[in-house]
């Protein structure tokens, strides 16, 4: 039954056993392909096994079935970023924040994607402001100080080259 199905998917995840958890998921989906916390538990346990783009498909689907979902969205979000396709990263990011204006985790995901778009400026705007929601959230201080140090980087190579 899909209620049994449900709480092995569930147990199986929180207790690390990925095999199991992720049969589990498969059975719930097969059941029931419309259910979208199943898609998002199986696009975790994906992940978490390395499968990104079984991830990121997984993901894409929890967050069609649900698309007011910001935990979905913020997850496909972060998955399009880690596979390096920045371009329907950055939608899916505006699309979580338009879910949820001051969601800091998609800012500092879309301030990512905006760093490696070059656009530096804009990306510091993001983490400032997930900055000034969260002002104890470590990554987004890592992510600026990387920011940061790139610039720099960029600035002494273009000041090197103009020595020249």
């Amino acid at each position: 039954d899909l209620r049994r199905l449900s709480r092995a998917l569930v147990e199986a995840h929180y207790m690390k056993n990925g095999a199991d958890a992720a049969e589990a998921a498969a059975a719930v989906i097969a059941v029931d392909p419309n259910w979208a916390a199943p898609q998002y538990d199986y696009a975790e346990i994906l992940m978490s096994s390395g499968d990104l783009v079984g991830a990121e498909l997984a993901a894409r689907r929890a967050a069609e079935l649900s698309p007011n979902s910001v935990t979905f969205s913020n997850l496909h979000a972060n998955l399009l970023m880690r596979l390096g396709r920045n371009d329907e990263a950055l939608v899916a990011f505006n699309r979580t924040l338009g879910l949820r204006s001051r969601h800091y985790a998609s800012l500092c995901g879309k301030a990512v994607v905006l760093s490696r778009r070059g656009e530096t400026a804009e990306a510091f705007k993001m983490l400032d402001l997930a900055i000034s929601i969260r002002p104890r959230l470590k990554r987004a201080y890592q992510l600026r100080d990387s920011m940061n140090e790139k610039v720099q980087i960029a600035r002494d190579a273009d000041s090197g080259e103009e020595d020249m």
